[in-house]
């Protein structure tokens, strides 16, 4: 990650919305931790074939494979993090329990990050039953060290990804749901974008990435006064909604939590009005690690 491009990205989002100054700065220390080292991965053997194959068929590029998830590094990326914020004062005691958790061995962090990247939320929460830890603070942690490796292998993987034709709304390659979509060109193409791996995949401007719907009547867009770039597609029938943002060339994968905290009074928006986003993922990721464990239901 390019410090001086975040560091030039923050502040353009202070300067437009001063009242975010303080996420601002948490989100940039959060990036610093997840992107100052390059996630160690293993090539994933994927034929041609194969990957045409899993896509047409809807399924992920991941769903299945033998993908290396280094120790070393997921250790590395959660202590820094829980280093980060112990210094906070809204976390500080919370993320201390994670650390005495994980000293005492009732946490195993290279598990419960295992879990974030395959999106199992259902064993993240689990295991912090069973720790007696914050679930919430622990799928942010889980979920934040999983993201590099996540874009690792996105990038591993970006030849298939860009040859294939994908039709549905969740993630091509870990089959999360977008966190937004980009409104792009002189015709808007609208292309949707992966928070977890930063995946890029295009979709018509008429279609709903959660149940599919593709009727104008049953389609819409809530347009908050006085906000130039951004609005919120919503879907009548399912309820859920996107975030969608006017972008000459593509976010980079790791300034994709920027532009949903800059859009973040656009959730409110959508929430108040009551939409929501699917508690589930697109595609729940079965895939096997390196020693044969097999991270399924």
């Amino acid at each position: 990650m390019e410090q001086s491009l975040l560091d030039r990205r923050v502040q353009a989002l202070v300067k437009t919305n001063p009242s975010l100054a303080e996420a601002a700065a948490l989100q940039s220390a959060l990036l610093g931790c997840i992107y100052g080292v390059s996630a160690p991965t293993r090539p994933i053997v994927l034929p041609a074939q194969r990957a045409r194959d899993k896509l047409e068929a809807g399924t992920p590029l991941l769903h299945g494979e033998d993908v290396y998830l280094d120790d070393g590094f997921i250790r590395d990326v959660f202590g820094r993090l829980v280093n980060l914020l112990r210094t906070r004062p809204e976390s500080a005691e919370g993320v201390a329990v994670v650390a005495v958790a994980a000293r005492d061995h009732r946490l195993h962090v290279e598990h419960v990050v295992a879990e974030a990247f395959v999106n199992h939320a259902d064993h993240v929460e689990q295991v912090a039953i069973q720790a007696d830890i914050d679930a919430d603070l622990l799928q942010t942690l889980a979920q934040l060290s999983a993201r590099p490796i996540l874009m690792a292998y996105a990038e591993h993987l970006a030849t298939p990804l860009a040859a294939a034709t994908w039709s549905r709304g969740y993630c091509p390659l870990c089959g999360a749901w977008p966190i937004l979509a980009e409104l792009r060109g002189p015709e808007l193409s609208r292309h949707l974008r992966c928070g977890r791996c930063g995946s890029d995949w295009t979709a018509s401007r008429l279609y709903c990435p959660f149940c599919g719907i593709d009727d104008h009547d049953s389609l819409g867009y809530l347009q908050i006064e006085g906000e130039r770039r951004f609005r919120v597609d919503v879907c009548h029938r399912c309820q859920g909604y996107l975030k969608a943002g006017n972008a000459f060339d593509p976010s980079p994968p790791e300034m994709l939590a920027l532009d949903d905290l800059a859009s973040v009074h656009l959730d409110l928006a959508a929430l108040e009005r009551g939409h929501a986003r699917p508690p589930e993922p697109g595609f729940r990721l079965d895939l096997v690690g390196d020693e044969g464990e097999l991270y399924d239901d």
